[in-house]
């Protein structure tokens, strides 16, 4: 990682501590581990990084702006941030070989204590996943049901405006340009609705497939519990691992769903720039193009989760198996562990900002 790469991602950091419209501590903890597993260097080489290109003013500079409090306040989240991210990173790099061994031994006392029933819990496992994968196709199908009508609607609705944009030009009366400059802009507002429906609507299923990942994690766990009887807490521990790794990807699904809905609209408008009379025949066939597109890649992201979550759940399986090892994965459970102290981290700083914004606005 660059140095303008590292000073970029140390700002955003800075920003998102201070911003207090906008706070989201699993954010923040998502490009703690980026900036860590991009920089791969030591705690020595993090400190000289964040003192170069005098990153430290351009934090204070960046939380201001956001803040626009006092100095003071500003200097003093400043004072927090940096240095719990350079006592985070000199952390990574002693305690990942020590939760490499930590989950080595778990795997192992769980292998042991659920070795005699090895096919029990196999079965189950196979139960579970497939319960869940009929459970998570029947809300992709809906989720790609639910695409299938927003953007019928909107294929329809902009083909309704496109029409009257021909008829305007086939009149060919006055200042063209001028005459169509109320249809073009009642062809982006629809756009502008539209878009904002669909990623309404969109946002909420990935929260509905968690609840079902979730769910089948807590049977899972109740029926793994009987074969787990001196090792509890191994088990806890993987599950936990399991449902950590399944909310990164529901983010990550939101995300797509998200920035899909916002380049559609981004496509969809460039269409209405240039000398629209030019390529109005064609507007509303590239409109559709655009609109189907999306369409079929909403319904890809659903099914790209379902396979993951499963997949996960079978690996966890395989991981159960006597002497089947699977202490590889270390990195999951070390990137967890920094999603938790971060989020500590920042319910503390939290507690300052509460104490210290009645000062800074007085």
């Amino acid at each position: 990682m660059t140095l303008k790469a590292a000073a970029f991602l140390l700002g955003f950091l800075a920003v998102t501590a201070g911003a207090q419209d906008s706070l989201n501590p699993r954010q923040m903890a998502d490009v703690v581990w980026q900036y860590f597993t991009q920089l791969g260097s030591s705690a020595e080489e993090t400190v000289r990084e964040i003192q170069q290109l005098e990153i430290s003013k351009q934090l204070n500079a960046l939380i201001q702006d956001n803040l626009q409090t006092v100095n003071t306040y500003a200097e003093q989240i400043q004072k927090k941030v940096v240095p719990y991210i350079m006592q985070l990173h000199a952390q990574l790099g002693e305690e990942g070989e020590k939760m490499k061994e930590r989950i080595r031994q778990d795997l192992e006392q769980l292998q042991t204590d659920i070795g005699p029933f090895a096919a029990e819990v196999q079965n189950q496992m196979t139960t579970i996943a497939q319960n869940l994968k009929d459970k998570l196709t029947l809300s992709t199908q809906q989720l790609q049901a639910t695409a299938d009508e927003l953007t019928a609607q909107m294929r329809e609705q902009l083909a309704s405006s496109v029409q009257e944009l021909q008829a305007k030009v086939k009149e060919n009366v006055g200042d063209l340009p001028a005459a169509l400059s109320p249809y073009v802009d009642r062809i982006q507002q629809t756009i502008n609705q539209q878009v904002a429906d669909i990623k309404g609507q969109l946002a909420l299923f990935p929260e509905e497939l968690k609840a079902k990942v979730d769910q089948a994690v807590e049977e899972l766990h109740g029926r793994l519990l009987l074969y787990a009887q001196t090792t509890p807490e191994q088990l806890k521990r993987q599950l936990e691992g399991l449902s950590f790794q399944v909310a990164k990807s529901t983010e990550g699904l939101r995300g797509k769903l998200l920035a899909e809905s916002e380049q559609l609209r981004e496509k969809l408008d460039a269409l209405l720039q240039g000398d629209l009379p030019t390529h109005l025949a064609s507007l509303k066939g590239d409109f559709g193009k655009q609109i189907e597109e999306f369409r079929q890649r909403v319904g890809s992201y659903g099914e790209g989760f379902n396979q993951f979550v499963v997949e996960k759940v079978q690996e966890l399986g395989l991981k159960l198996q006597p002497h089947a090892g699977g202490a590889d994965d270390h990195l999951g459970f070390l990137e967890k562990e920094v999603q938790d102290k971060i989020v500590a981290f920042v319910d503390a700083l939290q507690q300052t900002e509460e104490a210290l914004l009645p000062a800074a606005e007085a």
